[in-house]
């Protein structure tokens, strides 16, 4: 009798390929359970992490920053969002906020699973409380007060202002410290909105 047809061969395949099934089963079974416990966590609030952020085409948007953000009470916060606290949904898939004072430059952080609107607005606070680098400075400076607002005469006779009128950035450091002082006084909410799982908030100014 050929080996292949064996009694003793046919076992031995019939049991390696119930041991694989019983691996993918047992696989799928812990998988499950650990979603399970994660996303109980979550609900719970015990589970601390931020979300790893997705980066989105750019419409007018900053997307090529990727730190590892620093929780420190010394950052940028909103204003006004006490009100906040009583929001009870959970479903928001990502946050889109403003990065300067008249609304033209905006950052989308998108998340993994859904999370609160307290945690979105910690994400974005968490965002705007980075310390402000000239490469930052240089992509959102021609929507920023000091350069909107500062009349062309007063530029000309201004040492701290370059030739296309934008404030030097020697000088800029020393009114903006983190990427949240570029709102100015943008920065107090007055309302919320969420289309198809994104947040945005309304302004107040």
């Amino acid at each position: 009798m050929p080996v292949f047809d064996s009694p003793d061969f046919i076992y031995f395949i019939s049991e390696m390929i119930k041991t694989e099934q019983e691996e993918k089963v047992l696989n799928k079974k812990q998988k499950q359970e650990k979603e399970l416990e994660f996303i109980s966590q979550l609900l719970e609030g015990s589970f601390k992490l931020s979300f790893p952020i997705v980066q989105e085409k750019k419409t007018i948007e900053i997307t090529d920053y990727q730190e590892t953000f620093k929780d420190t009470a010394k950052g940028f916060h909103y204003q006004n969002t006490e009100w906040l606290k009583e929001e009870t949904r959970n479903d928001i898939t990502s946050v889109k906020f403003v990065l300067s004072r008249y609304e033209k430059y905006t950052k989308t952080i998108k998340f993994e699973v859904p999370v609160t609107v307290q945690f979105a607005l910690k994400q974005a606070e968490l965002y705007l409380s980075q310390r402000l680098t000239k490469r930052y400075y240089d992509q959102i400076k021609d929507d920023l007060f000091i350069n909107v607002d500062t009349c062309k005469e007063e530029k000309k006779n201004n040492s701290k202002f370059d030739s296309d009128g934008f404030m030097k950035w020697k000088h800029v450091f020393k009114e903006y410290k983190t990427r949240g002082d570029c709102l100015s006084s943008l920065n107090g909410i007055c309302g919320l909105e969420v289309k198809e799982g994104c947040l945005t908030f309304h302004y107040e100014s």
